[in-house]
C-alpha cells in the first residue's frame, strides 16, 4: 500500500528477510547506496509521518474523520 503510494511499485521486497540493525547497514554494497538512502529515508518520513498523527490525535485530541 505505501510502495504503491510512492510510486515505488518496482522495488521487490518478496526476498527482504528480517535481520538485527547492525547488520542491515553492513550487507548492502556501494552499488546499492541509492537504494540504501531511498529506503532509509522512506522508513524515515513513514515513522515521521505516524509520530505527528500520533501526536495530532493525543494532544490536540484530534480524529483523522
Amino acid at each position: 500500500m505505501i510502495k504503491k503510494w510512492l510510486q515505488l511499485e518496482s522495488i521487490d521486497t518478496t526476498n527482504w528477510h528480517l535481520a538485527r540493525p547492525s547488520k542491515i547497514g553492513g550487507s548492502l554494497s556501494d552499488s546499492t547506496i541509492p537504494i540504501r538512502k531511498a529506503m532509509a529515508t522512506l522508513t524515515l518520513l513513514t515513522s515521521w509521518t505516524i509520530w505527528k498523527e500520533w501526536n495530532t490525535r493525543i494532544f490536540q485530541l484530534k480524529s483523522a474523520h
